[in-house]
């Protein structure tokens, strides 16, 4: 179990301390979000620069432990599943070229990497999702499906006898619910010849 102190001051809007007890020494000491350095960030963009791979390495160096933090404290997810995620969201960050789509004009790029992160932990919240109702098996269309290939046992299944146990059970309920009716308007005469006509 792990433990978490926390103080969060709020109208300065910082992280005062952060101290998790079962957090990764992968990344660092660092777990607030860097400054924005615009000049660093264009040229791990720019693939003809000599830095190119220097930055980008830098980059991540220095965003990877503010990205597990995050997916820590806001996520609430496990040491293990946090470095997890770290590792896939950096890696889709590299594959997807995300990292061209960040302009000067357009925030501070945290905020930008931030967003980047929450809209990839949701898709990997709605692929888990769709993985536990059965996302990996495979699909048959019932239009392929000939009649002669369906074999019927004969038995009724679960279906058929829930279906009916629910008619006898709405039917008894309307009579009792009838009976009743009649009975407090003096007319029990007519449930009788309701009943004994059936």
């Amino acid at each position: 179990m792990y433990e978490y102190t926390i103080f969060f001051c709020l109208s300065l809007g910082l992280y005062v301390k952060l101290a998790c007890m079962g957090n990764t020494s992968i990344g660092g000491e660092g777990g607030n979000f860097p400054q924005t350095v615009w000049k660093v960030i264009l040229s791990a963009k720019n693939r003809q620069s000599a830095c190119y791979k220097d930055n980008l390495n830098y980059l991540i160096s220095r965003y990877w432990k503010p990205v597990y933090i995050h997916i820590r404290l806001k996520w609430g997810k496990s040491n293990e599943d946090a470095k997890d995620l770290t590792q896939e969201f950096f890696t889709q960050f590299l594959i997807k070229n995300m990292l061209e789509s960040a302009r000067p004009g357009l925030g501070l790029f945290r905020t930008y990497v931030k967003k980047l992160l929450r809209n990839f932990l949701i898709d990997n919240s709605r692929a888990e999702s769709r993985q536990k109702r059965g996302g990996g098996q495979r699909k048959i269309s019932l239009s392929s499906v000939r009649e002669d290939e369906v074999k019927f046992t004969g038995e009724p299944d679960n279906f058929d006898v829930f279906d009916k146990e629910w008619a006898k059970c709405v039917i008894d309920n309307s009579l009792k619910r009838l009976e009743s009716y009649l009975h407090q308007g003096n007319k029990p005469a007519y449930y009788k010849i309701f009943y004994l006509y059936d």
